[in-house]
């Protein structure tokens, strides 16, 4: 009997077909059918479209939720120019842009550089790109002075806190939050309170001063953090498109000595303590009808100190949270954000104050709200250091400070230098892939894989021991500059003046990738 030889399948399937079939799988399982044989290969290897679900997922980012009549080939090269681009710090463009006025408060998010200064005049720039010019959207007078700000672009929507100034002194003082647009600068349409006004708790040290306050925006909610000093700090999220109270610590306390605060994702936020050797605590909020309060998911131990150690300032920080994709530029999955925390310890027994630097992917603390929906989490697990920090994060001895915010982005920093350089740690970094590196004078680049090990000494009782692998990009810079911050596609570098105590920007340097 003679055996039939049948085609295959592949072979005889039009191509568009089988790219259409194709397009339908994540990135995993794109990798998987390139090991089936050669033909799958060869057409995932050249489709813009596979290549493009791949390299974005790799990068851990959001596709680009822009025009949709732009080819996944423009998408394509885009995000391998961004790559390079940062990899190397090959910027295309550089345009200087003179700031005039104060800076009371500001922001930087997907491509919008904002502040206000003390009059309330906001200042909101559209900053270049390396394929458009920038814009100035606004400048103009609130006819209020925000203390504070938190604005997303993907839902055209910025929140101002207005503390009473002319209660300053008085101990029953109120402070209002505003809901705008950004475009307009006019109520926005989807916020059911426009304005929303909450008392100002009393110090004993501070009275009703604002010592230290963040908002921030996490999709439909926003928090107000309020540090009066010493004593307890306070917590309020609000729905802003529904204009109701989800959390204040008032009513349900937060753990003594939280000094800082940061959402996690819309539902879930961690807080720092400078208690015992420093702790992260997790919270869920995910019941909004709960009257106990947020969910204390777990809670994470810092390294153990020496008796005469004390943690003094424990700050985190990590880029604003989008309500929607981008439109402009790439986003950053959620559970790859980069928290980064500033720790300044001190010894008492030489009044000596260090500052160290910790790198945690959100991924870390999402897990453990993973398991508590799982029903894994019981009770709430105290989790020493050697469980949870060596492998997950990277820790590093920081000779200088941060004075200025927004240098976090995605994965992505940048750090202060003082030696007329701009550094950039990349922790998207995977050893086993190729890495791109620039021979051009002035550039440094430097893959980190091995363990950093602080020893132990007059601040940690043991030796502490981190291993999160990222890829150092350094460049010599011809002027001088007195911070740098980063967005999806840009560096900032800040020229700084200092006029009787008040900062002011002078000076916007745009280094577009």
């Amino acid at each position: 009997m003679k055996n039939t030889i049948y085609p295959c399948l592949l072979d005889v399937l039009p191509s568009e077909i089988i790219i259409q079939i194709l397009a339908s799988l994540d990135y995993r399982q794109l990798l998987r059918c390139r090991s089936v044989c050669q033909h799958l290969n060869r057409v995932i290897a050249t489709e813009s479209i596979l290549q493009y679900t791949i390299e974005v997922a790799m990068d851990c980012l959001v596709p680009h939720q822009g025009d949709k009549t732009v080819a996944y080939a423009d998408h394509l090269s885009k995000l391998r120019r961004l790559r390079k681009g940062w990899r190397t710090l090959n910027w295309k463009s550089k345009t200087s842009i003179r700031v005039q006025g104060s800076c009371n408060s500001y922001e930087l998010v997907d491509g919008y550089f904002v502040k206000v200064d003390i009059h309330g005049n906001i200042l909101v720039l559209e900053l270049p790109s390396a394929t458009g010019e920038g814009r100035t959207v606004c400048n103009e007078n609130l006819s209020m002075i925000p203390g504070d700000f938190a604005l997303d672009p993907t839902q055209d929507v910025i929140i101002f806190l207005k503390p009473d100034d002319r209660q300053q002194l008085s101990p029953n003082r109120m402070a209002s939050v505003h809901v705008r647009t950004i475009s307009t600068r006019e109520v926005h349409p989807s916020a059911a309170r426009p304005i929303i006004s909450f008392d100002v708790t009393q110090s004993s040290v501070w009275g009703n001063s604002f010592y230290r306050v963040l908002t921030q925006l996490a999709g439909d909610v926003f928090a107000v953090f309020i540090s009066t000093g010493a004593e307890r700090s306070r917590l309020l999220i609000w729905n802003w498109m529904k204009g109701n109270l989800i959390f204040d610590s008032n009513v349900h306390p937060l753990p003594e000595q939280t000094f800082s605060f940061s959402f996690i994702d819309s539902r879930s936020f961690i807080a720092t303590s400078l208690r015992d050797s420093g702790l992260v605590h997790i919270f869920s909020f995910e019941d909004l009808d709960s009257e106990n309060g947020p969910t204390h998911v777990a809670t994470l131990l810092m390294p153990e100190l020496n008796e005469y150690a004390a943690v003094h300032q424990f700050s985190t920080h990590c880029e604003p949270f989008f309500g929607e994709a981008s439109t402009k530029s790439f986003s950053t999955l959620k559970e790859s954000r980069l928290h980064v925390m500033t720790i300044q310890y001190v010894t008492v027994r030489h009044f000596i104050r260090t500052d160290y630097t910790l790198f945690i992917r959100n991924q870390v603390f999402l897990n453990y709200m993973e398991d508590y929906k799982r029903g894994r989490l019981t009770n709430t697990p105290v989790v020493p250091w050697s469980e949870w920090g060596p492998k997950n994060t990277r820790f590093l001895d920081q000779a200088t400070q941060y004075s200025w915010l927004r240098y976090v982005q995605g994965q992505r920093v940048v750090c202060p230098s003082k030696d007329g350089c701009v550094q950039v740690f990349d922790f998207n970094f995977h050893p086993s892939q190729p890495q791109q590196f620039s021979f051009q004078p002035g550039i440094t680049q430097q893959v980190w894989t091995t363990p950093t090990v602080l020893a132990a000494n007059d601040i940690f009782k043991s030796d502490v021991e981190s291993t999160l692998p990222y890829f150092m990009s350094r460049r010599t810079l011809t002027g001088d500059y007195d911070a740098y911050m980063i967005d999806q596609e840009r560096i900032l570098g800040l020229k700084v003046e200092n006029s009787q105590g008040d900062e002011k920007i002078s000076q916007i340097d745009v280094f577009s990738f």
